[in-house]
């Protein structure tokens, strides 16, 4: 049963990765329009997790350790939850790498122990964030903090962008570059919307897409 399985997902990949590299730009929209149905249905599975997070930060503010950078607790995460989680990762991705095939045991083993470590990586971030925001605010540090405002925007715009870096209605460059200009490709975009976002925000209140949202949100009362 798991073999069956495992080919018609495959299939499914090798079906998506031909319409993301031959198909038109209405093609791939018409062809991820269809997976809808399942992109809602793994929200919906994450939003247990999502609130747990949210409930997690609602008590970070109250208790007040989100606006110490002192607090112990962020040490403590620097030192143990940082290395615990970029061990586990860097394990669960070179398992990955190992499998021959996009979906099989060994990438689901990778993948799992990806998951249930991806907490302690993301707690550590926010001990290193922590510390970093120790001391003066700089340029560099409004400088991001700008950015930090409009991540909306940010995150469609990398969206859009390698998209268009990678897919056949685009430049085409799927499964032909190796993984050392994929991930120049991706600083690049990123450091290109931070620095969008964060000029933006020199000018406007809020990002394009954070005034859309707001605009939404209220219904134009605010």
């Amino acid at each position: 049963e798991y073999e069956a399985m495992a080919v018609e997902i495959n299939e499914g990949i090798a079906k998506s990765v031909a319409i993301f590299e031959e198909g038109s730009f209405w093609e791939v929209a018409v062809y991820r329009f269809g997976e809808l149905p399942f992109v809602l249905a793994i929200l919906g599975f994450q939003g247990a997790a999502v609130f747990a997070y949210f409930l997690i930060g609602l008590a970070a503010v109250k208790s007040g350790v989100i606006s110490d950078p002192h607090a112990k607790i962020w040490q403590k995460l620097r030192r143990v939850s940082f290395p615990v989680g970029v061990a586990a990762n860097a394990y669960g991705a070179y398992i990955i790498a190992q499998s021959t095939v996009m979906m099989s045991p060994q990438t689901f083993l990778g993948m799992a122990i990806i998951f249930t470590f991806a907490p302690f990586l993301a707690f550590g971030y926010a001990g290193w964030i922590a510390l970093l925001a120790q001391g003066s605010v700089g340029p560099i540090k409004r400088f991001l903090a700008r950015g930090g405002t409009a991540t909306l925007t940010a995150y469609l715009m990398q969206s859009v962008i390698l998209s268009f870096v990678f897919s056949g209605y685009g430049l085409d460059l799927y499964g032909s570059l190796g993984a050392a200009h994929c991930i120049a490709i991706a600083l690049a975009t990123g450091l290109f919307t931070l620095t969008f976002s964060s000029l933006w925000r020199t000018v406007f209140a809020r990002g394009p897409m954070e005034m859309l949202l707001r605009g939404w949100t209220y219904l134009g009362r605010a």
